[in-house]
């Protein structure tokens, strides 16, 4: 076990390096094994070692598949096939489509794996099809940003070599003669079919799709709110770890069945006849799911724990399922960057663990529940690592729902659909009670999300408050009698209640982050007391928008419970697509606009001139819109902000154009002057004129824009304006996340460029 260990350990320790070593560092691989073998007292720090190299020579290879930047954001006609069912946004449908042949560029890589947007919804897009199409790719880029969820790293982890969209062309078509499905996919299609025709639109057809075809698409912005403010998100769709739980139940039945019948015990031991079970089920599971790269990675651990019981090698549980790590990640080295290895292991080893440490002779249904009860809190800190969050009722939520889910509803489900594509009838009525089931459970969860009361998670939570969380839930999951068990209470309370080291400003300085999400806007200035937001960024699809999954991250990870202040500059959906789910996640105490009448769902009060306020040594005031307000409309009424202290300014500029530039210009001039600038419009042809740059004359421009954005933003000519003045520039979509602090008696220091400091191996550097 302690092999596999320092072996997981050294590929772990890969995913935290800038750069990959040396190619020629590769070629100690054979050496150090041969050291190994030879040399006792050194054999652990080697395999760590070889574990470090082996992962660093999986994801050379892994690199160099990806896109050339050379053929970004060219017109490439390509033949390939579709490998997915697409997933509909508002305007588009997306899909990974394998790229098979390329017809106008010959040294284009093939084949290669690429994630595609089609705006046409219209078009009936199925697994199997075979497409001639103009593609425009681009570098699988992902926003970078602190406390954020890595998009450029799950891109990586998951093969996606390019990121593009289809052209509206008349060359693209589909090859019907080529189209070639597969039963699996067929299955699947009847199978959401059938669901569809039982539960139409309910949010309980949606879901149990997710479990059993691993379709997420039926999922509103309100589910996916409800789903995280649970702390339920982990049970909803098929990963990793339903796989290892799916496993797990499904040997404990088979053994519990098979043993009561001497007969079949005389003819097949039933531990073999229990590890037979679980790699059917978990691999029938696995395909219902399309096979994704998670479910692939769970089942081949599952392979090689029931493996070794099956063929009776002798080999015990928990080694087992230490040879199954070991090979997965010698197969799949990427695979520690996921959520689902982790989840699934961690999974199968408790009720590994559980199973071995059985006491007396408890009945199967207490062992079950026991089981399940260990596996929700063996799996809480894992969650908790992933999700960044805790609401106050989600260990309570998962002691419920986790057995719910993998004992009742997901088996139910599986079970129902299989009857229904035998027998119509009997099959409906079982997901008419799946369906009543899960919307029972929809209301646990929308109970357990109205309870406003979070656990004081502190932030920026160092290691050694993740080591005493660790061995607190370490201890609670050993035997009951072992020595030391109590502490298990105990060592969890410093995480939940001593807060981390965060960071302030003191008193007349303030921080500026402006964070990177994508074609949009989202900022935010703290000073030793108070935050404010300015705008929330935008809505990307239903699952995902910057103030969920960018802005409150951030402000999490400070132990910022509120916004003081919420500025949101008008009522364009890159600016404001966020703030609903911002608040979702972080009450505001105020909130303003450009245009409060495009806010409807949230109570705002208009932006006027004139408006000041301080706080902490800091100066506040709004120099735009003006007493008459009304006359601005879109980009022109956006919130021009003024934050000054004695040690440096800033001016935060949202969209504004010429006409608000001129008129700031000739009312306040003087007040226009800044150390920071935010440069307006994204860096638009219609912003930045020339005396606007002039009576800003900053040291700093920082632009928010998209990488390779379809507007050319920002403009040629308005960096070599911004630069000709004197000005730094950056752009979120070359540097990531922008951090600048403003201190007394050092002035504006910075700026510090996530992509560069927060940078991993598989990250695109900053040019």
């Amino acid at each position: 076990m302690h092999y596999s260990l320092a072996f997981l350990l050294g590929a772990v320790l890969l995913q935290w390096q800038t750069e990959l070593p040396p190619v020629q560092s590769f070629a100690l691989l054979p050496v150090m094994a041969v050291a190994a073998w030879r040399l006792r007292l050194l054999r652990i720090p080697l395999v760590i070692l070889a574990g470090f190299l082996w992962a660093a020579a999986d994801a050379q290879l892994s690199l160099q598949q990806r896109l050339p930047v050379a053929f970004e954001q060219q017109q490439i006609e390509v033949g390939g096939r579709i490998v997915d069912s697409p997933q509909y946004g508002e305007s588009s449908q997306s899909f990974r489509f394998l790229i098979e042949q390329v017809t106008d560029h010959p040294n284009f890589p093939v084949p290669m794996l690429v994630r595609l947007s089609w705006y046409d919804r219209t078009l009936s897009l199925a697994p199997g099809q075979y497409w001639n199409l103009q593609l425009r790719l681009k570098t699988p880029r992902g926003l970078m940003n602190p406390a954020a969820f890595d998009y450029e790293g799950w891109l990586f982890s998951v093969g996606i070599a390019a990121k593009g969209y289809v052209r509206d062309a008349p060359s693209n078509r589909q090859d019907e003669a080529r189209f070639r499905t597969t039963a699996l996919h067929r299955l699947r299609e009847r199978i959401r079919s059938q669901i569809a025709g039982r539960l139409g639109n309910r949010r309980a057809g949606a879901v149990l799709r997710a479990l059993t075809i691993g379709d997420r698409s039926g999922f509103s912005d309100a589910d996916w709110a409800l789903f995280r403010s649970s702390g339920t998100s982990h049970l909803i769709a098929i990963s990793g770890l339903h796989i290892g739980i799916a496993g797990g139940v499904i040997f404990w039945l088979t053994g519990s069945l098979w043993r009561r019948s001497p007969r079949l015990c005389l003819r097949f031991p039933a531990q073999q006849a229990s590890a037979c079970g679980a790699i059917v089920g978990a691999f029938c599971y696995a395909a219902l799911a399309g096979f994704p790269i998670p479910t692939q990675r769970a089942l081949l651990m599952l392979l090689v724990v029931m493996g070794g019981l099956l063929l009776r090698a002798g080999v015990r549980p928990l080694h087992g399922l230490a040879l199954a790590l070991i090979l997965v990640v010698m197969i799949d080295p990427i695979a520690p960057l996921t959520p689902g290895f982790w989840l699934s292991f961690a999974a199968v080893g408790v009720i590994v663990a559980a199973l071995q440490n059985r006491t007396g002779r408890s009945s199967r249904v207490a062992d079950l529940i026991r089981i399940q009860w260990l596996i929700s809190i063996g799996l809480a800190p894992l969650i908790l690592f992933w999700q960044q969050h805790l609401p106050a009722v989600a260990p309570l939520v998962n002691l419920i729902a986790v057995p719910l889910f993998s004992l009742l509803i997901i088996p139910l489900s599986l079970i129902a659909v299989a009857v229904s594509l035998l027998s119509a009838g009997f099959g409906a009525w079982l997901i008419l009670v799946c369906g009543w089931l899960i919307e029972w459970s929809l209301r646990l969860m929308e109970l357990a999300a109205e309870n406003p009361w979070q656990l004081p998670l502190p932030g920026a939570r160092s290691a050694l408050h993740w080591l005493a969380l660790t061995a607190g839930v370490l201890l609670l999951l050993l035997p009951r009698g072992l020595p030391g068990r109590w502490l298990g209470l105990i060592l969890p309370l410093p995480f939940l209640l001593v807060p981390g080291s965060v960071p302030t400003p003191p008193h007349g300085g303030f921080f500026v982050t402006m964070f990177d999400v994508g074609q949009g806007m989202a900022v935010a200035v703290r000073t030793a007391n108070h935050t404010l937001v300015y705008d929330g960024g935008p809505k990307y699809s239903p699952e995902f928008d910057a103030g969920t999954g960018i802005v409150a991250p951030y402000l999490k990870e400070l132990a910022i419970e509120r916004i003081d202040r919420l500025v949101v500059s008008n009522g364009d959906a890159d600016h404001s697509g966020g703030v609903a789910g911002l608040l979702a996640q972080i009450p505001a105490v105020s909130i303003v606009s450009g245009e409060p009448g495009r806010l409807l769902a949230h109570s705002s009060s208009r932006c006027r001139a004139g408006d000041k306020w301080r706080w902490d040594g800091v100066d506040f005031s709004l120099l735009h819109p003006d007493e008459e307000s009304a006359r601005w409309r879109g980009n022109d009424a956006s919130c021009v902000l003024r934050i000054e202290s004695a040690a440096g300014s800033l001016l935060i500029t949202g969209d504004i154009e010429s006409p608000a530039e001129r008129r700031l210009i000739d009312c306040c001039r003087e007040r226009l002057r800044a150390d920071i600038v935010t440069v307006p419009h994204h860096g638009s042809a219609t912003s930045s004129t020339r005396p606007f740059v002039d009576a800003v004359a900053a040291d700093f421009a920082l632009v928010s824009s998209g990488y390779l954005n379809r507007y050319g933003f920002p403009r040629a000519a308005v960096v070599e304006r911004w630069l000709s003045s004197g000005a730094q520039l950056a752009t979120t979509a070359e540097s990531g996340a922008i951090r600048l602090r403003v201190l007394p008696k050092v002035g504006v220091a910075g700026p510090i460029r996530h992509r560069q400091q927060g940078r991993r191996y598989w990250n695109y550097p900053p040019p």
